[in-house]
């Protein structure tokens, strides 16, 4: 098996042991992404303490089909998912402490006007 950093993730030996962060980035079409996500998410929330899920596209009609694959695996995932309609909605979305799986475009992340 190759190294990380083969696949672009320079330090990532350097990470601390434990501190619970991480992220996993698809990128290729055609290869079976949103069935892999959801059986990742599946096992990820089988490993970890009621991890808080944050799923990222860059369009509405990817966000709805991705939500759809998830919406139709909640028996697997165990739990509803959840899809943020707007920036107030994602921010109290994710002011729990843990748990949940939320779907948002990268563009409820950009700063409001005149900020």
């Amino acid at each position: 098996m190759e190294s990380p950093e083969s696949y672009g993730l320079p330090g990532i030996k350097t990470q601390p042991v434990g501190d619970r962060k991480g992220g996993v980035v698809w990128h290729t079409q055609g290869s079976g992404k949103s069935l892999s996500m959801v059986f990742y998410t599946g096992k990820i929330v089988l490993a970890l303490d009621n991890p808080t899920i944050l799923v990222i596209t860059d369009r509405n009609d990817l966000d709805d089909q991705l939500f759809d694959t998830f919406a139709a695996s909640k028996q697997l995932l165990r739990q509803e998912p959840t899809q943020a309609e707007n920036r107030e909605q994602l921010k109290e979305l994710l002011k729990v402490a843990s748990g949940g799986v939320v779907f948002t475009t990268i563009q409820k992340f950009q700063p409001d006007e005149g900020s």
